[in-house]
């Protein structure tokens, strides 16, 4: 089958969820016996040129005129014009759209046109809305407007999450057109322990041993809320002093600046992980350091206001982690309260540092939500093999019913 998927944006110019799982999956499914074709934007032809050479899948570049890019007749016009081409060339049996904006607005009526099955999966700004943290294009009547009109036309809308779900119910989209697929983890990569030796993190940091992690991994954005976990801490430093937290993710560095004085001698600000364990694998996601910090920490916390569906929790669950996020959209659709984690009420900081306190201290509930943890993994079937195959089930499916 020849598969086009199509993005926005790529690695290594962007480096988020949404990049990184369209590239597991493509890998995957290239691994299936499937001819793959990732279209996408980059901004620098050498970016394009490096990662072309190292990936299993055809990676075809979109190009944009930046002198004209304001002008979203002219851009729009070529982005057809290239995906019309394309598929000309390549013959797509299916094409795949990843983010409903900007792309996916207007190709969506090509592959229509051309009886392509249209498959879309929205990734969190392009479907939700926060007006706290400013987050989700819909905010720009235009662009929602557009969006109400354009999603009823894909013939499949992927959610993620059950909040993803509600969303796409929301704008009028027919319940039978939408199906739920998580992200997916390649969870044997998290069983590997022997690689990643807890005394080379303690080591590095100059931790001692008995040093308890708690772990964040997400990018410095208004809607990841770090800057909420000071608020944490001022109510678990009273409880325990023997933690240090770490936060991994790009820009985080920025979040000294802001964190009191006495909340920073608890904080770690990565915005790369280190090479403590292994050397760095190029298009390896997650990094392979980063997977050894998953599997020596103690507790993932994730304080997020809103997400799609949180890529990281299943990182960390694959990792036999206990989880605790705040009970809101794309985190409480993961996590079992008491059972595979913990979900607090927005802003209850006291609670949530509650809830760490409570996990660092009773062993026999940190061991009974770790293995729950474990089995979530397992039984909703979230490592990458078992995700790409559903996607290619239901590409035939749209497939079959198109010649029907």
């Amino acid at each position: 089958m020849k598969i086009a998927h199509i993005i926005p944006g790529f690695i290594p110019e962007q480096v988020g969820g949404a990049e990184v799982s369209v590239h597991n999956l493509a890998t995957t499914q290239v691994n299936l016996g499937h001819d793959v074709y990732v279209l996408t934007y980059f901004k620098d032809k050498k970016s394009y040129s490096e990662v072309y050479r190292k990936v299993n899948y055809k990676l075809l570049r979109l190009k944009r005129f930046p002198q004209y890019y304001r002008i979203y007749a002219i851009h729009k016009f070529y982005d057809i014009y290239q995906f019309f081409r394309y598929i000309r060339k390549y013959h797509f049996d299916v094409c795949h759209f990843t983010m409903g904006f900007p792309y996916a607005l207007h190709l969506v009526d090509v592959s229509r046109r051309m009886k392509i099955p249209s498959i879309l999966r929205c990734v969190g700004e392009d479907i939700q809305i926060n007006k706290d943290v400013n987050y989700g294009y819909r905010q720009n009547e235009k662009i929602n407007r557009a969006v109400l009109r354009k999603y009823k036309m894909f013939d499949a809308l992927i959610a993620a999450s059950a909040s993803v779900k509600n969303e796409y119910l929301k704008i009028g989209i027919p319940e039978q057109k939408i199906f739920s697929i998580p992200n997916g983890v390649y969870t044997n990569r998290f069983r590997e322990k022997d690689k990643y030796p807890k005394s080379a993190i303690m080591q590095y940091f100059n931790l001692s041993y008995d040093t308890r992690i708690i772990l964040t991994v997400g990018r410095n954005h208004p809607k990841k809320g770090l800057t909420l976990i000071p608020k944490v801490i001022e109510y678990l430093s009273q409880i325990t002093r023997n933690f240090v937290w770490i936060i991994i993710g790009k820009r985080v560095k920025e979040l000294e600046k802001v964190y009191p004085t006495h909340i920073k001698k608890y904080v770690l600000f990565l915005d790369e992980t280190p090479e403590i364990f292994l050397a760095k694998t190029e298009l390896c996601f997650p990094d392979n350091n980063l997977i050894g910090f998953y599997i020596n920490a103690d507790i993932f916390v994730l304080p997020s206001i809103v997400e799609s569906f949180g890529i990281v929790l299943i990182e960390a669950m694959s990792a036999g982690k206990p989880v605790v996020v705040w009970d809101v959209d794309g985190c409480k659709d993961l996590i079992q309260d008491g059972i595979n984690g913990f979900k607090i009420s927005l802003y209850k900081y006291r609670e949530m540092a509650e809830k760490i306190a409570l996990l660092l201290k009773d062993k026999y509930l940190y061991s009974t939500i770790s293995c729950n943890a474990l089995k979530w993994v397992e039984q909703n079937g979230v490592d990458w093999g078992i995700i790409a195959e559903r996607y290619v089930n239901l590409y035939n499916a749209l497939l079959h019913q198109k010649s029907g």
